[in-house]
């Protein structure tokens, strides 16, 4: 046994430290101790032993859900559900969705390699000849298709219950996060070598990644000559098993034996010791993926800092990557804790973006700088973004939209957000199609923070100043039993707003406080000005008009100038 300590480093090693973290600590029992120090992880070498369980076991839960073995199993209940008297034409066109499915899922290249790792691998071998879809057309009367149907039910459930056995669903699951998710990252190598198709992955794993790990540690180094080119390790040679080049890394690193001549005197060392190797394997976990696609956050302020900001919890069904790209950026802001304004930027500074794209084989990978600016505007309305991140807006029957990935896709891409304000204040009036004015108005405190708190955006005393000027109204209109007004005089200021004419809404202004009997506030002619201030005092007097205030001490607001 040995102490294994390995330094941050790069986006790449970095990002492998996050995804190497993550299987220690699936895999690591009581007593075994694994060190996070700000620029290093060290842990004993003990916990390597059964590494490659823990390696795909920690993929499983970080992915399983999104894999073809899920889907599979996931008709037992619906099939179950067609299992009834009542049987209509839709049921039948139900099951043979699903029997078409299965049929395509077993049959394909991947579950057959793996049929072949499987002691009763063979039960499964042509069962998909017995499932056959029920041929019925609209004039048929369903009923005469209820045995057939039963038939057919009762043999799916037999395939998927064989796919649900511990052992069966350990190799197919391998298969799918090997091409779902590493094969993005790793090429031609291990588990992804062609001809290694039909062999098991897990020992294959084990050989490639961690017995030349243990040789090694094992290993009297003193008198090695050469060096790791990433961490220094000294290394016996220049050759496997005791060094490795990074060519097996997708648009990573340099083929020694065919370009040697980017290296002085046509000597390549650009070779990686044995722990580097294992390290690099866990790149993949240290991504978040979707669809393809994933992102990994640098923020390497230190290394718990950076395994915070890259742990990003996912709905997967009613989500896309531009939503796991957004979530991201809400755990930079959570991991960085409690910042003094005095440090906020230096926080920000150089937080590198990468992600991948499994489908571009020319350029995978893309790189970019999160802009201070943006991450203050977001760092200091955390809270305020994250009441919004399971608010979805139903806009029409076909189209959904969460609150939280439209307010950040915005900002990043320059964006005010007028126009969700207005979108969603629309539907609020309209027989409140969106119920949740508190949402709105954070919405537009976190738009006068984007725009900052001089001639285009207000500072929180001026939000909340307009706000109580309409709330004022509101309660005059109450006093004299006239609530029902506030509709339409709410709906011709927004439209004065949407079309940007002050004209129009300081005469509704001035209509809504003669029928009060008092005089209008003098600040609501800077409405005048501009269109953004028309929008910004607009807007905030309208959410004020519906009862609602911002609280400044319960904002536990720091000044956006």
């Amino acid at each position: 046994m040995a102490l294994i300590r390995i330094e941050s480093g790069d986006w790449l090693k970095n990002a492998s430290i996050v995804g190497l973290n993550k299987v220690l600590n699936h895999k690591k029992k009581i007593g075994e101790k694994i060190e996070l120090d700000g620029s290093y992880i060290e842990f004993d070498s003990a916990i390597l032993e059964n590494f490659e369980e823990a390696y795909f076991q920690t993929l499983f839960v970080e992915y399983g859900k999104r894999g073809s073995w899920h889907k599979l199993v996931s008709y037992s209940d619906n099939l179950k559900n067609l299992i009834k008297d009542d049987i209509v034409i839709e049921d039948i066109e139900k099951l043979n969705k699903i029997i078409e499915d299965i049929k395509k899922i077993i049959t394909s290249n991947s579950y057959k390699s793996a049929y072949l790792l499987l002691e009763d691998g063979g039960w499964i071998e042509g069962k998909e000849k017995t499932l056959n879809k029920l041929k019925v057309k609209k004039k048929d009367n369903p009923l005469d298709f209820k045995d057939n149907m039963e038939v057919q039910i009762n043999l799916s459930l037999e395939i998927i219950n064989w796919f649900n056995k511990a052992e069966v669903k350990r190799v197919i699951l391998a298969k799918n996060v090997m091409y779902d998710v590493i094969q993005p990252f790793w090429n031609n190598v291990s588990i992804l070598l062609k001809t290694n198709n039909k062999s098991n992955m897990y020992e294959l794993y084990k050989n490639d990644f961690i017995n030349p790990v243990s040789d090694y540690i094992e290993s009297d180094r003193e008198k090695y000559k050469n060096a790791c080119f990433t961490c220094d390790n000294k290394i016996k040679k220049l050759s496997k098993p005791e060094a490795f080049d990074l060519t097996w890394l997708v648009k990573t690193g340099v083929d020694m034996a065919r370009k040697s001549s980017h290296f002085w005197n046509m000597n390549g060392d650009a070779y990686i010791c044995p722990v580097c190797n294992l390290l690099y394997s866990c790149l993949p976990l240290g991504f978040k993926m979707f669809n393809n696609k994933g992102i990994f956050i640098n923020s390497n302020q230190s290394l718990e800092k950076l395994i915070a900001a890259n742990t990003t919890t996912l709905d997967y069904e009613n989500n896309n990557f531009e939503a796991l790209e957004n979530l991201s950026y809400y755990n930079v802001l959570n991991s960085m804790g409690n910042l003094s304004v005095d440090n906020m930027d230096k926080e920000f500074d150089n937080i590198q973006v990468v992600k991948i794209d499994g489908n571009n084989g020319g350029r995978p990978y893309s790189f970019n700088i999160l802009s201070p600016r943006i991450m203050r505007v977001l760092y200091l309305n955390r809270k305020r973004l994250e009441s919004l991140i399971k608010l979805r807006v139903n806009i029409t029957d076909k189209y959904r939209i969460n609150l939280y990935n439209e307010v950040i896709t915005r900002i990043h891409d320059g964006k005010n957000l007028f126009d969700l304000i207005s979108k969603l204040l629309y539907m609020y009036l309209d027989d409140r199609k969106f119920n949740n004015i508190r949402a709105i108005n954070n919405i537009f405190v976190i738009n006068n923070y984007y725009l900052g708190g001089t001639r285009r955006g207000m500072k929180l005393d001026d939000i909340s100043k307009f706000q109580s000027y309409g709330n004022e109204l509101k309660n005059e209109y109450a006093r004299k039993k006239a609530e029902s007004k506030l509709s339409g005089i709410t709906y011709r200021l927004a439209n004065a707003i949407k079309t940007k004419d002050s004209g129009k809404f300081m005469d509704t202004i001035i209509s809504a406080y003669m029928y009060i009997g008092k005089g209008i506030p003098k600040e609501i002619s800077l409405a005048l000005a501009d269109a953004d201030r028309l929008q910004n005092v607009g807007y905030a007097f309208i959410i004020g008009l519906q009862g609602e205030i911002i609280n400044k001490k319960k904002e536990g607001d720091v000044s956006n100038e």
